[in-house]
């Protein structure tokens, strides 16, 4: 009977030290990420080297207006098809760029 209280002792405290040590490391994982902020400030804070960048002038591009004209015939034609009609019926006066919001 000895025996038996002696291999639950030794088992009861091995679980309790097991758990002790466990919960002592999660504890530490909230230093983890302060030393690695402080790391990674380190090597930002590095001096940068200052390169020579030449400034260029804007060149202003020249609108295609061949572009807009097949832009304009193909927005008609896809307004002909969904509607069924013949594209000769509609015009397109303006194409204005919708900012909609993704929510």
């Amino acid at each position: 009977m000895g025996a038996a209280v002696s291999n639950t002792i030794m088992g009861v405290s091995i679980v309790f030290f097991v758990l002790v040590s466990l919960s002592f490391l999660i504890y530490l994982f909230r230093f983890i990420s302060v030393i690695e902020d402080k790391l990674t400030k380190k090597k930002t804070q590095e001096p940068v080297k200052e390169e020579k960048v030449q400034e260029t002038l804007p060149v202003e591009e020249e609108t295609n207006l061949v572009d807009d004209l097949e832009l304009i015939a193909v927005i008609t034609a896809a307004i002909a098809a969904s509607e069924g009609g013949d594209p000769g019926q509609y015009i397109v006066r303006s194409i204005k760029k919708v900012h909609r919001n993704q929510w």
